[in-house]
């Protein structure tokens, strides 16, 4: 998918659609809506269902949708500086699985 992403890209500077800044702003501003879209379904879904609150209390809910989009996007930022950064995919991937492990210890 990555790969298609890439080459469409390619194709797209190479007719003069857009530039590199242009791409990269879209694909964050898109990925940030999109992180956020998913984790509130999520969120609400597992809210209603762990039973949290003695009722649906909005304000906590709202905070949990907010810490559950941030430490996402934050996340996939990391992990697409770490695909800039390191040189190998072997390492690429014990950096990106020991910050995947420390996520999931850290989350409980």
């Amino acid at each position: 998918r990555q790969r298609k992403a890439y080459n469409s890209f390619l194709r797209h500077r190479q007719h003069g659609y857009f530039g590199p800044a242009t791409y990269l702003c879209h694909w964050v501003i898109s990925s940030a809506f999109f992180r956020f879209a998913i984790c509130a379904f999520f969120t609400v879904i597992v809210y209603s269902l762990a039973n949290v609150g003695s009722s649906w209390d909005f304000t906590s809910l709202s905070d949990l949708v907010i810490v559950v989009a941030l430490t996402s996007f934050s996340t996939a930022i990391l992990v697409f500086f770490v695909c800039i950064v390191v040189p190998t995919t072997r390492i690429a991937h014990f950096v990106l699985f020991t910050i995947d492990a420390i996520n999931v210890i850290l989350a409980g």
